[in-house]
């Protein structure tokens, strides 16, 4: 039972990149989330690079403290 927190953890960091890198497929979502191990080495193999974000949009933002 506790492998139960660390899929949960994975299913959200996967959904989470899946929707920074615009890929909207809930069967490719599934696909990797139930093939162990093997479905997160394909996915962080076939996924599509970040979009970029210029260095002017980056500097424009007010910085954190």
């Amino acid at each position: 039972m506790r492998q139960f927190p660390k899929v949960c953890d994975l299913l959200t960091l996967l959904g989470d990149d899946m929707a920074r890198r615009s890929w909207k497929n809930p069967q490719l979502f599934w696909l990797i989330a139930l093939i162990p191990l093997f479905g997160p080495l394909i996915y962080l193999s076939v996924r599509p690079p970040l979009p970029e974000v210029g260095v002017d949009s980056m500097s424009q933002q007010p910085a954190g403290n």
